[in-house]
């Protein structure tokens, strides 16, 4: 059994199982390459980036297998205008030039918060959500955010669980056909 190196040299406040060590492999993705991974640029989201990016988080959304009345319903919740990812803390993975992935953060008084993360659904399970996700969880804690929540898909609740999400409760949800549906809330307990 191997033993994982000591994480004091990688992102302070970071959960550790947010981490990923160089060369290190995401646990669900052991039978991929990660050198994916090590190509990815991450910077920050423009406004000319919007259409993109709203394609993006449709295509992913419907990747899960939701009816498509359901991706219609969530149209607006899906777009991102240039004004909301200029005004919040919204990264993207490039890969060959092309977006791969986002994840916007939103700061609020007490904590901040992940509003949107979405993967290429070609690109999933490759380690591109997790980096996002630490890439963002390292902003929060450099501005000493001691919290960040996450209103989860059903679907994703399992990745922040992986990254060291703890489950705080749940909001309801209900969709035609799903009325006892609920989205899983969670948070991240960052190290000051």
């Amino acid at each position: 059994m191997s033993r994982r190196p000591q994480l004091d040299a990688l992102e302070p406040g970071v959960p550790p199982a947010a981490q990923t060590l160089p060369g290190e492999h995401d646990v669900c993705n052991e039978h991929l390459p990660s050198r994916l991974v090590h190509q990815m640029n991450i910077r920050a989201a423009t406004a000319a980036d919007a259409m993109e990016l709203t394609a993006l988080a449709h295509r992913a959304k419907a990747s899960w297998g939701y009816p498509a009345d359901w991706i219609a319903a969530w149209r607006n919740d899906l777009t991102m205008t240039a004004d909301y990812l200029t005004s919040r803390r919204a990264f993207v993975a490039e890969h060959g030039g092309r977006p791969a992935g986002v994840v916007v953060f939103e700061e609020h008084p007490d904590h901040w918060s992940v509003e949107h993360l979405w993967i290429d659904p070609d690109l999933q399970r490759r380690g591109i959500g997790r980096l996002l996700v630490r890439h963002g969880l390292a902003a929060a804690t450099r501005d000493r955010a001691a919290r960040v929540h996450v209103l989860s898909d059903p679907h994703a609740e399992p990745f922040y669980l992986r990254m060291g999400a703890v489950r705080i409760g749940a909001e309801p949800a209900p969709m035609p056909g799903a009325p006892e549906r609920v989205l899983p809330v969670l948070e991240f307990r960052l190290e000051a």
